[in-house]
Formats: C-alpha cells, sequence, structure tokens
C-alpha cells in the first residue's frame, strides 16, 4: 500500500511504500449444517455454523451459497460469536445466495 501525505494543493510532503501482509485463506473450523425438517420438499430452519481461522476485518463480508434444491423463503439472521464486536446483518443476493456483512466491528 501507498501512504501519501499532501498539501492542500495536492503537492505531495511525504511518501511511503509497505507490502500488504498476506491473507492467508485457511479452513473454516466446527462447520455444521442443521435442518429442522430434513426431507425433500419440506419448509423449515435451516442453521449453518462455523468458526473463521482468520478474524473476520471489521467490515469483512462472508458469502454463503446453498446447494441446488434449497431456496430462501423467510428472514435470515446471523449472530456473532463471543467476542466479536459489532453486529451481522444477512441479506439474500440470490434465492441460494446470503451476504453476511459485519458492521461496525472492531478488529
Amino acid at each position: 500500500f501507498v501512504l501519501r501525505i499532501a498539501n492542500r494543493d495536492d503537492t505531495t510532503q511525504d511518501l511511503d511504500t509497505r507490502p500488504l501482509l498476506p491473507l492467508i485463506p485457511a479452513p473454516l473450523n466446527s462447520s455444521s449444517i442443521t435442518p429442522t425438517y430434513p426431507v425433500a420438499g419440506a419448509t423449515g430452519t435451516l442453521t449453518v455454523a462455523f468458526r473463521t481461522v482468520n478474524p473476520l476485518p471489521a467490515d469483512g463480508r462472508i458469502s454463503l451459497t446453498l446447494p441446488e434444491g434449497f431456496a430462501l423463503a423467510e428472514l435470515l439472521q446471523a449472530l456473532p460469536v463471543e467476542g466479536m464486536t459489532g453486529l451481522l446483518v444477512a441479506s439474500p443476493v440470490s434465492p441460494r445466495e446470503v451476504l453476511i456483512e459485519r458492521l461496525r466491528g472492531a478488529v
């Protein structure tokens, strides 16, 4: 990333370049999927739980795609784990995809 300090007339006063620390993808831990009615054609609640190895950034997002045959029909809810600050908001993106966004979190 580049850090640049400039005057009001946009004249550069100081400039520094630093490499970004790499984000290493890691597996999800303790993941589980629990339907309330595990039969074809049933309507019910699907609970998806997981833990990340890397911390979720303060403005981080998670995309969850359900398999073929599933469809979102009801209110979506995302709950943070103990120790996580901020709010999680779940929004449908498509009939099978949910975007979970972290709002007002701290690192």
